[in-house]
């Protein structure tokens, strides 16, 4: 009878024991972490977009090897579109070449301030720079588009070349500053988004013109 019962006892140790490691090995296996996709905000032009800026007016640079296209009742100032690079200061600490100026506007004048401008008035401007070892992003930061100024970008897909849409605090709340800026080689082309406000429509017009930059 004793020896039974240290059989019974025996067995329940063992099953302790046997749990305690499965419960020991359970614990200590690595187990495979899931991790979550994180989805990539971008803007890019629907197939209607691009049907739509296909029957604008094109405008082609072959100095600096880009073509853009804009509304057929734009005008286009581009007497400094094919200048060459000359040095010139961005901020206090940082220096680059600047050439290739342009600009496209729905008025066949384009001297007005925020001050006096037409209701209406819009005007894109293309500036091209030329700086080595430099992103995108401190670019945009020697540009202006820097944290202190709660900036903020976003993927932008043009024809055939990516590149970040810019925003930041602007002279008002309902006038921020944006730009478009696209990288290739050394050359950043920066689109300059002017007196967009908060006028989405505006603001979409824009983004279809350089949502049809094309590098050559």
């Amino acid at each position: 009878m004793k020896n039974k019962k240290l059989i019974i006892v025996l067995v329940g140790v063992i099953v302790l024991i046997v749990l305690a490691l499965g419960a020991w090995k359970v614990l200590n296996t690595e187990k495979p972490i899931s991790k979550k996709s994180t989805l990539i905000e971008y803007k890019e032009l629907t197939q209607e977009d691009r049907q739509s800026t296909a029957e604008w007016k094109t405008y082609k640079n072959d100095k600096f090897n880009y073509q853009i296209n804009y509304p057929n009742d734009w005008f286009v100032f581009d007497d400094e579109a094919k200048m060459d690079f000359a040095e010139i200061k961005i901020n206090d600490e940082a220096n680059a070449k600047q050439g290739g100026t342009i600009f496209w506007s729905n008025k066949d004048n384009i001297n007005y301030t925020q001050e006096n401008k037409l209701d209406d008035f819009l005007l894109l401007g293309l500036m091209i720079y030329e700086k080595s070892e430099t992103n995108l992003d401190n670019f945009a930061n020697l540009l202006g588009f820097t944290p202190e100024l709660q900036s903020s970008s976003v993927i932008f897909k043009a024809d055939n070349i990516e590149g970040k849409e810019y925003i930041s605090l602007g002279t008002t709340d309902a006038n921020p500053r944006m730009a478009i800026i696209f990288k290739k080689d050394n050359n950043f082309f920066v689109f300059h988004l002017g007196f967009v406000g908060d006028n989405q429509e505006n603001l979409k017009i824009m983004e279809k013109m350089v949502g049809s930059f094309k590098s050559l």
